[in-house]
């Protein structure tokens, strides 16, 4: 009597099972409220190599519940002779079906994209470890990329089912193929010999050089691995403290910049000759002397004078004997990375330029420097700027092939620089007759020929020293 009345009222029979949930005498709206309520089988994630095995909830995946086709496809098994069957034995021969499920694209692409950048990963090459003392050859490891829109296509073929266990799709890259155990030969020969560093001035355009044996450089060496072309050199930073301390001994007031010295010593090993750390001057303090201004102690410095006043907030004109001052880096005059291969001096005295390349005389020429008012600073700069024609708003100027070295005053964006013959709005030339005297207000003028000459060799980077 209770089936026929169960069946009679539109309730599901005795043995109608679903995801784990018994339906029997409840109406569609009770079962529906049952198959949202429940807790749910998790769906293992599959085809990842993750730390931890994963599994995820069917709706944390994107897969929300049916719940008109679940309850239909409930209804038809209790309708059914094997539904009424089970009904007869109270579930003995129950099965449990399974809902139905549609896919909610945004939310299984968020989860998608997330689980990627857990999974992706890039092809490690062989390599050879050089942390545990002698040198040692370690396997590579393919790399992954999880595919969300093909994983996403797969969640939807599977529908109306929840799967019980899913895997994604995942592409793997094997890691090029390399000799490494001739990689390995060439590192155990290399550890047993001396290794050159050199450390180069600019300002001063010194070189210091010392040939280092293993024992000094091998506490920083971290591996030796292949970059896509050849075999490099990876070292840390951090090892190489005591070697920095043997160095410093000889550097006097300058410095040498620790993770420089292990990028320069990685570069030496790969076989680089020309790499070269560089120099540093740091901030210095001067006691003012009787008779000092702040001109004539940037003057001597090789720093322009504002520069000075610029590190000394509040200092003024008036200097007392005694006094401390600050006089900043000489390094904050070059910006840039500096070229070692070219150089260009500049001579107040002599009214001389002489740009050397590589090491031998390139030019001679005569300039025209700055007038006593408004004289052109001592010191060593670089090229900042290029400028087909720039234009001198002070005095109206126009100055081709103009090339930018040195700010007079940090905290005004103008240069000072090298540029050809000037000339005023109206198109007439400027001091043409003056090269080789004293004409400018701080640049450094050169013959129109020469001056084209020069704008096209003195690439940025490229350091002028200005001597008295």
């Amino acid at each position: 009597m209770a089936l026929a009345a169960a069946a009679a009222g539109g309730r599901f029979l005795p043995g109608t099972r679903m995801a784990g949930r018994s339906l029997a005498f409840l109406d569609a709206a009770a079962a529906a409220t049952r198959l949202r309520g429940g807790p749910g089988a998790s769906v293992a994630i599959e085809g990842l190599e993750l730390a931890e095995p994963l599994a995820l909830k069917p709706e944390a995946m994107g897969l929300v519940l049916d719940e008109a086709a679940s309850l239909e496809a409930a209804r038809a098994w209790s309708a059914s002779r094997r539904g009424r069957l089970a009904a007869l034995t109270l579930g003995w021969r129950a099965i449990d079906l399974k809902a139905r499920y549609q896919l909610d694209d945004r939310t299984a692409r968020a989860w998608l994209e997330e689980l990627k950048r857990q999974v992706d990963r890039d092809p490690i090459i062989p390599y050879v470890d050089l942390t545990a003392g002698p040198p040692v050859l370690r396997d590579g490891r393919d790399g992954l990329r999880l595919d969300v829109e093909a994983s996403v296509d797969r969640l939807r073929r599977g529908l109306p089912d929840a799967p019980d266990a899913f895997e994604t799709v995942v592409e793997r890259f094997a890691p090029a193929g390399v000799d490494a155990a001739a990689a390995l030969s060439t590192v155990a020969a290399r550890l047993n010999g001396t290794l050159g560093l050199e450390a180069w001035d600019p300002v001063l355009d010194e070189t210091l050089r010392w040939e280092l044996p293993a024992t000094a450089w091998q506490p920083a060496l971290l591996r030796v691995e292949w970059d896509g072309q050849a075999w490099r050199w990876r070292l840390r930073p951090e090892g190489l403290k005591e070697l920095q301390a043997g160095l410093t001994a000889q550097l006097g007031d300058r410095r040498l910049d620790l993770a420089e010295v292990a990028a320069v010593l990685a570069r030496r090993l790969d076989g680089d000759a020309a790499a070269a750390a560089r120099l540093r001057h740091p901030p210095r303090q001067v006691t003012v002397r009787a008779g000092d201004t702040v001109a004539g102690i940037g003057r001597e410095a090789g720093i322009p004078f504002p520069w000075i006043l610029a590190a000394n907030p509040g200092l003024g004109d008036q200097l007392r004997p005694g006094q401390t001052i600050t006089l900043p880096s000489l390094d904050d005059l070059l910006p840039m990375p500096p070229r070692r291969d070219r150089r260009i001096l500049v001579t107040l005295g002599t009214q001389r330029l002489r740009a050397s390349q590589d090491g031998a005389l390139r030019w001679d020429w005569p300039v025209s420097t700055g007038i006593e008012s408004s004289p052109t600073a001592t010191g060593v700069f670089q090229v900042q700027d290029r400028q087909v024609e720039a234009f001198a708003t002070a005095w109206d100027l126009w100055m081709p092939q103009f090339l930018a070295i040195y700010q007079p005053d940090p905290r005004v964006q103008v240069f000072n620089g090298f540029h050809g013959l000037p000339r005023h709005k109206d198109g007439r030339l400027v001091w043409a007759d003056l090269i080789g005297r004293p004409a400018s207000y701080g640049c450094i003028v050169l013959g129109t020929e020469n001056a084209k000459l020069l704008y096209d060799w003195a690439l940025p980077g490229t350091v002028v020293e200005v001597r008295d």
